[in-house]
């Protein structure tokens, strides 16, 4: 008899591995599209109704038939622009970027594309074995079709005499090592992108979204972030269990976050690298619309 339960329990630990297994590699899969509508009575008349699509750490990460799939869900979401928030790549001394290159480039021949460096662009640019070779390819082959880089750098677009900022915050390898504490203040941020333009209303491409409330007392109206994967396993009430950091329970996980009067969209992303686990929670593609 006791032999007969312990069989029946192994079996059934069985069937649960091999049902979760089927899970997770369906859900990597599969996307979702979430719409986000931003109210803000300081953004110029001239661009409410514009619309933006948010892309972030797609991670090399392909949908069907070379990212058809995904390419087909952006032409029917209609943007006016592309932003892409980093970590469309992996970093490793074996850099590929041969997947967000063939992606950017379908891209760039129908929207403006802005692209901000993630912690995997960053390491990549400083990895001996690719930054004098891989990655300056990767860069010059996308500028070289019109892709705009934000490199704690800005874009400001103009309409009808109005006018918004799009800034790319290009963060410190300290703010993304693993169980990381490490402090920004808004006075670094200031170091990086220099001061805000009071005046103009600012979206903030910024990778990690643990620092939302400093880059809001930088000066930041809208602030686009992913890096944490949506948390990765989601918990029904409770949210995501853990971030890309090791940080369990991260206050920011995915969706919209207000501080002050500014908002911040934190994306769950689009791939995956080494631990390719999605529990409840379904890679994201971000339209943003200014309301």
């Amino acid at each position: 008899m006791i032999v007969q339960i312990l069989i029946a329990i192994v079996i059934v630990i069985a069937v649960a591995a091999i049902g979760l297994t089927c899970y997770f590699v369906s859900e990597n899969k599969k996307f979702r599209v979430t719409t986000y509508q931003i109210e803000d009575s300081k953004i110029p008349e001239a661009f409410r109704g514009t619309r933006f699509v948010f892309l972030t750490d797609l991670h090399n990460w392909v949908y069907g038939e070379e990212n058809e799939p995904l390419l087909q869900a952006i032409e029917k979401a209609d943007p006016d622009y592309i932003l892409i928030g980093g970590d469309m790549i992996v970093k490793g001394p074996e850099f590929n970027g041969s997947v967000a290159i063939d992606f950017i480039m379908q891209l760039v021949t129908r929207y403006p594309v802005f692209y901000s460096f993630g912690n995997h662009e960053l390491r990549i640019s400083k990895l001996p074995e690719t930054k004098d070779t891989s990655y300056q390819e990767f860069i010059h082959t996308l500028k070289s079709v019109g892709v705009t880089f934000l490199l704690d750098d800005q874009v400001t677009l103009e309409r009808e005499g109005e006018r918004i900022d799009i800034i790319g915050l290009n963060l410190s390898e300290k703010h993304y090592r693993k169980f990381s504490k490490n402090a920004l203040t808004a006075k670094e941020i200031e170091s990086h992108i220099g001061a805000a333009r009071k005046e103009d209303y600012t979206i903030l491409l910024a990778h990690n979204p643990r620092y939302f409330e400093e880059y809001v007392d930088w000066g930041a109206n809208l602030v686009l972030s992913g890096h944490v994967h949506g948390g990765m396993i989601v918990l029904p009430w409770i949210g995501g269990v853990i971030s890309t950091q090791g940080t369990l329970f991260p206050k920011y996980d995915f969706g919209e976050f207000k501080y002050k009067s500014s908002k911040m969209i934190v994306s769950r992303g689009l791939g995956n690298h080494t631990i390719k686990i999605r529990f409840n929670n379904r890679a994201e593609l971000a339209v943003i619309t200014l309301m």
